[in-house]
């Protein structure tokens, strides 16, 4: 299993709700799963809250896997849990009664909107896991097609081998399947012949590189899931060929999504101080730091040319850019 220590909870909510689950897949959804946690920062966490999640927003994490976190005390000490996403509900379609079930399995809680604050990502009630999966799907396709482009570039070859039982033609299909630049062929062995493998064929494919493009068109579907983040993710190259109401339009988007799930966060810390669940706890965007290196080299000196070190403190939602 990739990453044990640290996937075990995405493996444990994976498996819980069904999802998809491989360790390609999950090296994608992690590093999504890396920005979704870090979005945000609260101010008035308890505690005691702290020190049962510790030093990270687990509450963010259980959110990008389930439909709902929801907030309540049980044994006087505040907690956040996923919820099933079975749901009773009034006739408006509110929810009103729900069920949220402990990590490790040890207990289950009915709740309820008079105990319990339920916590949804945004207002149509996404699951983060689910809507990006859409864009991991295409992003493995293009790793794959990369991968194979990148193999192809040396010679294969096709060696004639004996077999006495042959392969059905399924096995054929999942090779391509697999993107094999190696093939076998196998063929009964007639008596007398030798078992040897020195009939062998070079096949020249002169497969022309186009990591390039895989790259580009992969950079396109990963910069999908950051604008559902809410993440700015037009990159100066292709902002300089944009024109400019598209690039706006992008980071409409990019602060809509951002705002949406920041205001469903706000709204139940809001209702929680309401309620007297909890005091009163605020979400704000996080402030990013940025490394420059101060480079002066002696050909930049002759430039003109210096890149002094800078410290930006920038809202996520409107003005980071992906990498």
């Amino acid at each position: 299993m990739y990453n044990q220590n640290f996937s075990r909870i995405g493996y444990s909510l994976c498996a819980r709700n069904g999802y998809e689950w491989n360790e390609k897949l999950y090296i994608i959804m992690e590093r999504f799963l890396n920005l979704f946690m870090t979005r945000y920062e609260y101010e008035g966490i308890p505690e005691e809250f702290e020190q049962l999640y510790g030093n990270r927003n687990l509450f963010e994490l259980m959110l990008f896997f389930s439909p709902a976190v929801a907030w309540f005390r049980r044994g006087g000490k505040l907690m956040a849990l996923p919820v099933s996403g079975t749901y009773k509900y009034n006739a408006a379609g509110k929810p009103v009664n729900w069920t949220a079930y402990a990590i490790n399995g040890t207990f289950s809680e009915e709740l309820n909107e008079k105990n319990s604050v339920l916590m949804f990502n945004d207002q149509a009630m996404s699951v983060p896991y689910l809507q990006l999966l859409y864009e991991a799907r295409f992003l493995i396709k293009l790793d794959s097609a990369m991968s194979q482009n990148i193999d192809l570039q040396s010679t294969p070859y096709i060696i004639e081998a004996f077999d006495e039982n042959a392969k059905s033609a399924s096995t054929w299909t999942k090779m391509l399947n697999e993107f094999k630049s190696r093939i076998v062929l196998r063929k009964k062995r007639d008596k007398g012949d030798k078992n040897d493998l020195l009939q062998s064929q070079v096949l020249n494919l002169g497969v022309e590189l186009k990591t390039p493009d895989f790259m580009k068109a992969y950079n396109e579907f990963l910069f999908r899931g950051h604008t559902y983040l809410g993440i700015k993710n037009v990159n100066i190259e292709k902002s300089e060929r944009l024109l400019t109401g598209e690039v706006s339009a992008n980071d409409i988007l990019v602060q809509n999504n951002y705002t949406n799930a920041l205001n469903m966060r706000q709204k139940c810390f809001d209702e929680l101080a309401t309620k007297g669940i909890a005091d009163k706890i605020t979400v704000k965007p996080t402030e990013l730091q940025t490394m420059t290196a101060d480079i002066s080299s002696m050909y930049q000196a002759q430039s003109g040319i210096l890149n002094k070190g800078v410290n930006s403190n920038a809202n996520v939602g409107s003005e980071s850019k992906a990498e």
